[in-house]
């Protein structure tokens, strides 16, 4: 399914185009160690340029809207963090609220790769076996 993206202050967040969903129900949790791009992509995604220089970011949020293939406008609140195995308590409740989630890695980091695949593994015993799992390499 493709998604085309609508600028947020285009749009007004609490519309009756909205069918379904809300920013709670659609929680996007970016995930994965730091200083891999996480940052970078979801600002590449949602305002279109490119970061190249590192800022450490505990969290964020940006709300999000897309408009399916079929005229249906969602919210997606997009939470991107590097919250790690080392803050068990943040890293749970991450995991909790999330409903889709992008694992990220750094293609010139090893180790980076081992944390995602860490990552993935508590994600599954967290949540059970109803993920549902879509693998993509960007």
């Amino acid at each position: 399914m493709r998604f085309r993206r609508q600028r947020q202050d285009s749009m007004v967040r609490n519309s009756s185009t909205f069918l379904k969903g809300s920013a709670e129900e659609n929680q996007l949790v970016v995930i994965g160690p730091s200083e891999v791009g996480k940052t970078a992509l979801v600002r590449q995604y949602i305002e279109g340029n490119f970061i190249e220089t590192h800022h450490p970011t505990t969290e964020e949020n940006h709300i999000h809207i897309i408009k399916t293939p079929d005229e249906k406008f969602h919210a997606v609140n997009i939470k991107y963090t590097s919250v790690s195995m080392n803050y068990p308590a943040m890293l749970e409740h991450t995991v909790r609220i999330g409903r889709g989630f992008l694992l990220v890695f750094g293609l010139n980091n090893a180790q980076s790769f081992h944390e995602a695949i860490q990552l993935w593994e508590y994600i599954k015993t967290l949540r059970g076996k109803k993920i549902n799992i879509f693998q993509a390499f960007i």
